[in-house]
Formats: structure tokens, sequence, C-alpha cells
């Protein structure tokens, strides 16, 4: 029920400011100290469940321990008929940063500023020994001159720096925001915090989350196994934008920036530097139709037949057009003086004078000019030598290029965005300017990975064999299973192992008994997401 004209404590609660799945916020007046606050209330049915009781407390414990001006500070606590409560400064201006989003990019100077807000807040707080775990545009209020309050803390836990992890099994969160290590219920740290943050810049660049599906555990698989779409396609961005997005969402937490200080420093100076776009046919083509305004009459065109012919009639008038204005080939270009009229002979007047015969034999004498030698091709493009240490994929302005070391040819004149990515989380990202004509010989060197620790256990593994989607399906054990897994193989691809409600990598498939129909069992140890096969 609503609290609207009660008296919650010593508040009188004044109007409701918004209700979510487990608590309420209202507008309230605290005639002791003559000001208006927030109080947040929980549910009645949640109040019954004491888990959320537990954390809803635990929010205000951590709460009371945060000093902070990005972070929304709390003044009093307590309980009313049962239900939990806390009072919260009142920011009668401010809004929440999801309200303020519409679907459209963030200009870059106005994104910096949101994200240095939030990173010294997340700071503060890590500093602390807290890891908010649901950091996303909904918890983050802004005022019209957009200084940024960072708030509910209701799933955030304490942690220790010396500590490896923090936190429990549960999977809790908000999925589009939520890292990898949250996504598989494993323990998180600070530097999951770092990757929501890095998803929330993303989003507020590129007006859309990086990773969507119709399902919650379908978000959760794309976080786990799909690249990061980076760079946003159609957003004007500079290109070291994008290596800050990649090292701040990286799928291992050792790869990220340590603290979310780091992360806003590195995207503020990328951000000066200058802009590209990524543009494919179809956003091109979706942003100028409804420009040019084409009449119904000529939909018709968009047809496949009509559009097959229409092209044909214009590669005939092409060809056409050519034809009628090609040169003859029996016509000539001659230089020097024109050649005596047919029938005619060039003769020498025995009788003439001497002195004229004797012109005429210097004349005989003197070379003819030369025929003018057409000139060499212009070059148009670059080649690119590319030469590294180890086999390192290459990418050429956001599309893959090939494999390095080798050469790659036809490039363009002008700027380019070159990646290379030699794996292990090893990318290396610049512009590269190339002139027409010229051979650009670059060398990079990647340092070698560390060989991967022994096995700490080898143990017996039991599970079904399966692929990506169907491990989270349902599905009868052994029998839908059992088909994704050999669909994977008749196209080639590596299937994977479902045990324990779990999905593993499989490195040493070969080693495994292949001829049952159900479940397989073998002996194998397991490093981070994949299980090293040593036999049946």
């Amino acid at each position: 029920m609503e609290l609207v004209g009660h008296k919650v404590g010593a508040y009188r609660i004044l109007s409701l400011l918004g209700r979510g799945g487990t608590a309420e916020v209202y507008k309230a007046f605290h005639p002791a100290t003559k000001r208006d606050v927030a109080i947040k209330v929980l549910l009645q049915e949640v109040s019954q469940d004491l888990g959320w009781v537990r954390r809803f407390r635990q929010e205000v414990e951590l709460l009371g321990k945060l000093d902070h001006p990005h972070i929304l500070p709390i003044y009093d606590a307590g309980d009313y008929e049962g239900r939990p409560f806390l009072v919260m400064k009142y920011v009668g201006n401010a809004s929440t940063l999801r309200s303020l989003l519409t679907g459209q990019p963030w200009p870059l100077n106005r994104v910096v500023k949101v994200v240095n807000q939030v990173a010294d807040a997340l700071d503060a707080a890590h500093h602390a020994g807290v890891v908010h775990r649901d950091i996303k545009p909904s918890n983050v209020l802004v005022t019209p001159d957009l200084k940024c309050l960072v708030f509910d803390f209701g799933i955030a836990k304490p942690f220790r720096r010396d500590d490896v992890t923090t936190g429990s099994n549960d999977v809790v969160g908000t999925p589009e925001f939520m890292s990898p290590e949250q996504c598989k219920g494993d323990k998180v740290d600070h530097r999951s915090d770092v990757y929501s943050l890095g998803v929330m810049t993303y989003q507020l660049l590129a007006g859309h989350v990086p990773f969507t599906a119709e399902t919650a555990v379908g978000i959760l698989m794309k976080h786990l196994t799909e690249p990061l779409p980076v760079p946003p396609r159609g957003v004007a961005l500079p290109p070291a934008v994008s290596g800050v997005l990649r090292k701040a969402m990286a799928r291992q937490p050792r790869d990220r920036y340590e603290t979310a200080g780091e992360l806003a420093s590195a995207f503020e100076e990328s951000a000066d530097q200058r802009a590209t776009v990524t543009l494919h046919a179809a956003d091109i083509r979706r942003a100028l139709f409804p420009t040019l305004g084409i009449r119904p009459w000529a939909r018709h065109f968009q047809r496949p037949g009509v559009r097959l012919a229409s092209a044909s009639c214009v590669v005939g008038l092409l060809l056409a057009t050519m034809y009628a204005l090609w040169p003859d080939s029996k016509t000539s270009i001659a230089y020097g003086p024109p050649p005596p009229a047919s029938g005619t002979a060039i003769t020498q007047n025995d009788s003439a004078d001497p002195s004229e015969r004797a012109a005429h034999q210097l004349q005989a004498r003197e070379p003819t000019a030369p025929l003018p030698q057409p000139s060499p091709p212009v070059a148009r493009y670059a080649t690119f030598r590319i030469e590294t240490s180890g086999t390192t994929s290459v990418f050429l302005d956001g599309k893959p290029a090939g494999i390095a070391p080798g050469e790659f040819r036809s490039i363009t004149p002008g700027p380019h965005v070159l990646v290379l990515d030699a794996g292990h989380g090893q990318i290396h990202e610049e512009i590269v300017v190339a002139t027409a004509g010229s051979v650009h010989i670059l060398r990079y060197d990647f340092p070698r990975p560390r060989p991967s620790a022994a096995p700490a256990e080898i143990r017996e593994w039991t599970g079904t064999l399966t692929d990506e989607d169907c491990s989270v399906s349902g599905g009868k054990m052994g029998e839908l299973h059992l088909e994704c897994a050999q669909r994977c193989l008749r196209e080639g691809k590596r299937p994977m192992l479902y045990s324990r409600g779990r999905l593993y990598r499989l490195d040493g498939l070969d080693k495994i008994d292949l001829s049952g129909s159900g479940l397989v069992t073998f002996m194998g140890w397991l490093e981070v997401d994949t299980i090293h096969v040593t036999g049946n």
C-alpha cells in the first residue's frame, strides 16, 4: 500500500517518487530540520523475505561508510510496521540518467563528464571496501548542470583488495550491464564495476548497449562468448576510444583497467583525438531514402526483378556510349611533315642549281623529331608490409584484412585504423597514413604468452556434449544436446560440455569416446572455463 499522508518515523510522507521491484521511494518532510528528504521503504511482500531484508540492512551499513560528493548520502534508517526504510538526500531537480537516454548517441564531451564523475564515486566506494555490482544509468542521478550522484547499493558487497574475489555464487545484477564473472555466478571484485562502467560508456556513445537478446540468459551468453562490437556502427568516434572500450570490457578481469579512475583518464585522453565514423551500406540506405522522399511509384524499383532489369539497361547504355565515342582504329596520328600524295615520287633534278641540291642533301641528313613517349601510369594504391613476431590477426578500418606477417596490397591513400590482435589480450591499435605508390614496412613485437600453469587437479568429468544455444535451452539430457553436438561436428565447430548447470569449452576432444548416445565421461583438469582432456 502507498504511504502518502502517513508518518514514517519522524518524517511525513508527501508523495510517491517511484516504485521498483523491491522498494518504493517517497518524498517526505522532516519537521525538525525543515527540509525535504527521500525515503526508500521495502515493499510489504518483499519484507517477508529475510534475504532481501538482509541486503537492505547491508545497503544502509555500506552507505554509512561512504562520504563522497558523487554518492547520494543517507541521513537516517529505521523500521516502519516491519518494513525497513532509509532516509536519503532529496535532489528535486534531478532525474535518472536512464530517463535522459533517447536511443541516440550523446556528445563526446558530455559522456566524458559523466564517466569522470561516476568513476570518482566508484573509486571512493572501492577504497572503502565496497563493490556496487549494479552500475547502470538507472542508478545514476543527473542534475540539469550534469552533476552525477550514484545510488542504490542494494546488492553491493564488501570486499578487501588483498582478497582474490568476494561475494556469493548468486547471479545478481542487470544482464545488459553484468560482467562475465557475474554472468557465471562467480565471485567478483572491484573490476566487475569497471566492466559495468565500460558498458554504460558504450551505451552513452552508441545509443544502445553492446549485447541484446530476447531473454536474459541469451544476454548473459553473449557477454561470455561473443566479441565486443566496436567501434559502434554509424557513430563518429576517435579510433583510440575503441581501444579504451575493449580494455574496459575485457572478458578476463586481469585484462581490464585496475581502477575506474584509470578507465576515465584513458577515455578522456582518447576523446581529444580526431573522430572517424564506421558506416555500412544498410545504414546509408536507411538514412538517405527517407530524406529523398521517394514517391510510391518509385518503390517498384526496389523489387529484385526490377532492380536486375534496370541494372542491365544502365550497363547496356554505358557500353553503347563507349562504343560510339571510341576512336576509329584506322585513324593514325602523324608527326612531322605530311607524306607525299599517292602516285607521286620525289626525284632529284640533275640539272638543278648546285647550291639548291646541297640544301636538299643537308635537309635529308637532319634527323626527324622523335615521337612522344607515353608517360608511365600513376600509382593509385599503397602496400602495407606488416612484420610481427608471431601469427597475428589484422583488422583494417574495423574489417578483417588477413593474417600477419604478410603483405596487404591495394590500400587506398589516406589515414587507416590498423588493429593487430595477437591473442591472449594482446591488441595494438594505431592510425597509419598510406601514401600512393609506397610500400610501408610496419614491424610489431608482441611478447610471448606465458605458458599455462600445470593443472591443479585432474578429476573425472561427466556431462553432455552440446553447443552454446542448447546448453541453456533445457531439453532432454542426451537427445536434444546430442543433436546440437552432431551439428557442431558437421559444421566443423567444436562442441562444448554441459555439466552441472554450466557450460565448458573442451581442449582435447579427440581423447573423448563419442561412440555413445548419452553422457560422456573422461578425465581432465579445469582452467577458467576450459577443460583440458587427459583421457577416458
